[in-house]
C-alpha cells in the first residue's frame, strides 16, 4: 500500500486543520504507482479533473504546453495536478516551461516508486495530515548491546578482527546536507560553504574523515605489511553548489593523495519546498524552491548510480556509513570494534549506538516486535509522543551504520526510500517579488538508518546488532553556530571541548602526564581552554598504541601541543607554552602522481626529558580556538620532511623557535654550557622504525626497531 510510511518530525507546526487530501487525487497517485507505461501515465495525469479544469480556464497556457516535449508536458500536468497552477502559472509573470521542468524531472524520476511528482506531494500531505495520530508500532524493546565502553578480551578480539577485515570495507559518506544553521560562508568571497568544506582545528570535516580512514588503512600495513585503500562513495547535491565545491576541494587536496578512480561521486536530487498548506514555494517566475530530500536517498542512489555495482566489482562486502559533521567517532578503538563485530558474526546491519544526552534532539534505536517479526531500527526525537515511545532506557542513534552491500540490495526492493518524513522549520527566502519573507516550510525527507526497517527477522538481532560506547567517543555533532543564552550542544565549541576532552582522558589515564582538567564551558568562552592537545589518527588510533609512544610529562597551564606526525617516541616531556610537530610525511611517501604510499619513509622524531619553554598563545589576541584564529606570542615549530629525523634528549627547547629537519638528514640537539646547539648527519635510511605486532591476548605491541 502507498500510505505504509515512515511517519516523521512534526515539531513546531500549525494547525492543519486546512489541509485535506482529495479522494481523486489519492487514487490517481495509486493508479501511477501500478503503471509503468509513461504514455499511459501522461494520459492520466493530461486527462485528471484538476488538470482539465485549470486548461480550460487557461486556454493560452494549454496552447503554450504544446510546444514542450512529453516528458515536460508530464511534469507540468503534475503541477496542475497537485493544485499548484494558481501558485505557478498565474502570478503575473513569464514562466519558462523548460527551466520549470528542468528541475521537476528529477523529483519525478527518483520518486517514481510513490508516484513522482504527484507521490511526492500527496505523501508531504499525507504525513502532515498524521501529526496529531497516536499510534505505536508494535510491542518496543530495548535492544542488548555489545558493551564495548571497556577494552575487555572480548571487546581487543572483535578490534583485531575489524583490523583484519579492512581489505572488504568501502566507506559512504552522505555530504550533501544544506548545513542552513551554520550559516557557512568562505570568508574570502563571502560564498556559502558546505559542511565538508568547513574547517575545524586546522582542517576540513571530509579532511577529517579521510585522516581517520587513513590511519586505519596504515595500521594495517604496520600490522600486515600490505596496502590496502577502502574505496570512498560521497553523495553531495547541487545545495550552495555542494557539487561543484566538493569536487574542487577534492581536486586541491590532490584527492587527499588517493586516486580518483578509488572515490565515486554521485549527487542527491533537490526537492520541491511548501507551506505546511501544501502551497509549493517559489522564489523566481520559473524558480521552485528546492532542498536536499535527506539523506536516505542514498541507498536508491548508490544503486542507481552504479556506485553498489563499483563496490562490488571492487570485491567489498560490507561498507561503513559515517556523517560528515561527527568528527569524533574514529577516536580510540569504537569504530574498529564495531566493524569486527560485523564481521565476526557476518551481519547484515549494525548501529553504532551511546547514552542518551539531556537536552539533545536525537532519534534512539529500538527493537520492535511485530506479528511479522523483529526489527532493529530508529524512531527519531519528534516521533517519540506520535509512536508512544519511552525512551529513558533506549540508546542515541548516531547513525554510525555497518552495512552489508549485497542485503542492501535486497532491502531497496522493499523499501526505496526508507525513514519518509516531514519536518517544518522556519526559514528565510526570497519571494517572486523579491521580498524577503520568513515563513515555515517542509519538503519530504528520508533517513538513511531507516533501510533497517525493512529487515524483519524471525528472532530478536539474528542479522543485526548494536554496540554501546562512551558517548564522547562516538559522537559530538557540528549542527548549528554557537550563540550566547543558548546550549553549547551540537555546536562546533561543544565538539572542540570533547575533542579536548577525549585528550585529557588519553594523556592523563594512558600516557602518564598531567594535564589540568576543563573547565566548565564559560571558563572556555572566557579564558580559553587549560589546554590544547591535538594530534593525527595515525599516531594511533587507539590509545594503547599511542601510551606506547608518549610516556609520562607535564602540560602547564595554557600548553598547547600539535603532533602531526606518526613516527614519535617522546618520554618526560614538559611543555609550558607552545609545541607543534609536523611532518610531510606522516604515514609513508608520495610518488610523482602525489598517490600516497605507506611506507618507513616518514618524518621521525624522539624527545627525552624535553623541556619546551615560550611564551606560547596570546590569549587576548586569540579569537575563535575550534577555527585556529590563534596568535602566539612565541612557539617552538619542528618541522620534519619525509625521512627526515629529529632527536632531543635533556634540553631545554626555549623561546621562539623554529627547526627544519631536511629530508634524508638526522638533526640531534644537545645542551653545551647551557646553550643548545644541533648536529647533522645524512642518513643511507631511516635509523629507527616502529615495528607493530599483536598479542596472545589480542592487544596491540609496539617495539622500536633501530637499523643495524
Amino acid at each position: 500500500m502507498l500510505f505504509t510510511l515512515y511517519s516523521g518530525n512534526f515539531c513546531h507546526m500549525q494547525s492543519l486543520s486546512q489541509v485535506a487530501i482529495d479522494h481523486d487525487l489519492l487514487e490517481l497517485t495509486r493508479c501511477l504507482t501500478r503503471e509503468k507505461s509513461f504514455v499511459k501515465r501522461l494520459e492520466l495525469v493530461q486527462n485528471f479533473s484538476a488538470t482539465k479544469k485549470f486548461l480550460e480556464r487557461e486556454k493560452s497556457l494549454k496552447e503554450s504546453f504544446l510546444a514542450c516535449t512529453e516528458m515536460e508536458k508530464y511534469v507540468l500536468y503534475a503541477l496542475l495536478a497537485i493544485g499548484q497552477g494558481e501558485t505557478i502559472f498565474k502570478n503575473g509573470q513569464t514562466v519558462e516551461f523548460a527551466e520549470l521542468a528542468k528541475q521537476l524531472i528529477p523529483v519525478e524520476e527518483f520518486y517514481l516508486e510513490i508516484g513522482g511528482i504527484i507521490g511526492y506531494h500527496v505523501t508531504c500531505l499525507h504525513l502532515l495530515a498524521q501529526k496529531d495520530v497516536s499510534e505505536k508500532k508494535g510491542k518496543y524493546h530495548s535492544p542488548k548491546a555489545h558493551n564495548i565502553a571497556k577494552c575487555t578480551d572480548s571487546v581487543r578480539e572483535s578490534i583485531v578482527f575489524g583490523i583484519r577485515s579492512l581489505s572488504g570495507l568501502a566507506e559512504i559518506y552522505p555530504v550533501g546536507g544544506a548545513a542552513d544553521r551554520l550559516s557557512l560562508r568562505n570568508e574570502r568571497t563571502g560564498a556559502f560553504q558546505i559542511a565538508a568544506t568547513m574547517e575545524f582545528a586546522e582542517k576540513t570535516l571530509l579532511e577529517r574523515l579521510i585522516e581517520d580512514l587513513q590511519a586505519r588503512e596504515f595500521l594495517y600495513w604496520k600490522l600486515f605489511g600490505k596496502q590496502i585503500c577502502v574505496p570512498v562513495v560521497l553523495m553531495s547535491s547541487a545545495e550552495k553548489n555542494g557539487t561543484k565545491h566538493l569536487q574542487q576541494m577534492l581536486k586541491e587536496e590532490l584527492w587527499f593523495g588517493r586516486r580518483k578512480e578509488d572515490f565515486f561521486l554521485f549527487s542527491q536530487p533537490l526537492v520541491p519546498a511548501m507551506s505546511c498548506l501544501g502551497q509549493w514555494c517559489m522564489v523566481g517566475p520559473s524558480e521552485l524552491l528546492l532542498k536536499p530530500g535527506g539523506h536516505g536517498v542514498i541507498w536508491k542512489l548508490a544503486k542507481e548510480s552504479g556506485a553498489l555495482k563499483w563496490l562490488k566489482e571492487k570485491g567489498k562486502t560490507k561498507a561503513l556509513m559515517r556523517q560528515i559533521n561527527n568528527v569524533i567517532a574514529g577516536i580510540d578503538y569504537g569504530l574498529l570494534a564495531f566493524l569486527g563485530i560485523g564481521f565476526q558474526e557476518g551481519k547484515d546491519f549494525g548501529f553504532a549506538a551511546c547514552p542518551r544526552a539531556k537536552g539533545v534532539s536525537e532519534g534512539v534505536n529500538v527493537v520492535i516486535e511485530t506479528k511479522e517479526g523483529f526489527c532493529l531500527t530508529n524512531i527519531e526525537y519528534c516521533d517519540f509522543e506520535h509512536f508512544q515511545v519511552e525512551e529513558e532506557d533506549l540508546l542515541a542513534n548516531t547513525n554510525l551504520l555497518f552495512v552489508d552491500l549485497q542485503i542492501i540490495e535486497e532491502l531497496l526492493m522493499k523499501c526505496p526510500i526508507p525513514g519518509m518524513l516531514v519536518n517544518a522549520k522556519k526559514m528565510k527566502y526570497k519571494d517572486l517579488q523579491g521580498n524577503t519573507v520568513e515563513k515555515e516550510i517542509l519538503r519530504l525527507e528520508s533517513m538513511m538508518q531507516n533501510i533497517a526497517d525493512a529487515l524483519v527477522e524471525e528472532e530478536m538481532l539474528q542479522r543485526t546488532f548494536i554496540t554501546t560506547n562512551k558517548r564522547r567517543k562516538t559522537i559530538s555533532t557540528i549542527k548549528k553556530e554557537f550563540a550566547f543564552g543558548s546550549s553549547m550542544l551540537q555546536t562546533p565549541e561543544q565538539c572542540y571541548l570533547d575533542l579536548l576532552e577525549n585528550a585529557r582522558d588519553l594523556l592523563e589515564n594512558f600516557c602518564g602526564f598531567d594535564v589540568l582538567t576543563l573547565q566548565d564551558p564559560l571558563s572556555f568562552f572566557w579564558d580559553g581552554p587549560p589546554f590544547i592537545f591535538l594530534y593525527h589518527p595515525a599516531l594511533g588510533p587507539q590509545y594503547e598504541i599511542i601510551a606506547q609512544k608518549l610516556k609520562n610529562g607535564r602540560l602547564a597551564m595554557g600548553a598547547e601541543v600539535k603532533l602531526q606526525i606518526s613516527d614519535l617516541y617522546v618520554e618526560n616531556l614538559d611543555v609550558d607554552g607552545s609545541l607543534q610537530i609536523t611532518s610531510d610525511a606522516i604515514m609513508g611517501h608520495r610518488d610523482e602522481e602525489g598517490i600516497l604510499h605507506y611506507s618507513d619513509q616518514t618524518g621521525k622524531c624522539i624527545l627525552k626529558n624535553v623541556l619546551v619553554r615560550n611564551s606560547g598563545i596570546n590569549r587576548e589576541a586569540s579569537r575563535s580556538f575550534w577555527k585556529d584564529e590563534i596568535v602566539h606570542k612565541e612557539k617552538c615549530e619542528i618541522f620534519i620532511e619525509e625521512s627526515g629525523e629529529f632527536y632531543a634528549e635533556d634540553v631545554t627547547l626555549r623561546g621562539d623557535l623554529r627547526i627544519r629537519v631536511p629530508s634524508g638528514v638526522k638533526v640531534s640537539a644537545f645542551m653545551e654550557a647551557g646553550r643548545l646547539k644541533f648536529h647533522q648527519e645524512i642518513l643511507k635510511k631511516p635509523s629507527w622504525n616502529w615495528v607493530y605486532a599483536i598479542s596472545e591476548i589480542h592487544s596491540m605491541q609496539l617495539k622500536m626497531k633501530k637499523s643495524e
